[in-house]
């Protein structure tokens, strides 16, 4: 595959991995749809049909097996940046920590939450209990709270990414 080829489809990627709404496909199936670049062809507005030359079809065919041999490279290319972006929620966790009150018991006591990206495109929330709610002065915006709470979650994303359990 050329280097400008390449990089387009590279691009591509890095774009639908930006947009909410558009994931990366797992499976093969879906990975068909993403190199799918027949919106490339023009549409005969006359007859309402597709139309298009054969020399634009072949070059088009040409493109899309291309990307379809280079799907695993694409696929490597797609699971190098996940494992990025987890490492730098790793590394610096973005927190929010809530009062969550036990009804049974009528304690109160302090989660935090963050989210994950996983492999399949989509965010998983990871929760974590820190303390009753006394120990922070009952403040969920408690610098004290909020230190612990980026600490403990940095520490419980890397040993259960380590144990491929997230």
């Amino acid at each position: 595959m050329s280097l400008h080829i390449f990089a387009i489809v590279f691009k591509t990627i890095i774009k639908m991995t930006k947009k909410k709404t558009s994931k990366i496909p797992k499976s093969n199936e879906g990975l068909d749809e993403l190199f799918d670049l027949s919106f490339l062809m023009p549409i005969n507005v006359k007859k309402g049909a597709l139309r298009t030359p054969l020399n634009v079809k072949k070059a088009t065919d040409k493109l899309q097996a291309l990307a379809r041999k280079s799907r695993s490279i694409l696929k490597e290319l797609q699971d190098a940046k996940i494992n990025l972006e987890q490492e730098w929620i790793i590394a610096e966790p973005t927190v929010y920590v809530a009062r969550t009150t036990d009804k049974k018991y009528d304690n109160e006591y302090f989660t935090a939450k963050t989210t994950w990206p996983t492999l399949d495109g989509k965010k998983r929330e990871i929760k974590i209990y820190l303390g009753k709610a006394e120990d922070f002065g009952n403040d969920t915006m408690s610098v004290k709270a909020r230190e612990y709470a980026k600490d403990k979650m940095s520490d419980t994303l890397r040993r259960r990414k380590d144990l491929g359990e997230i």
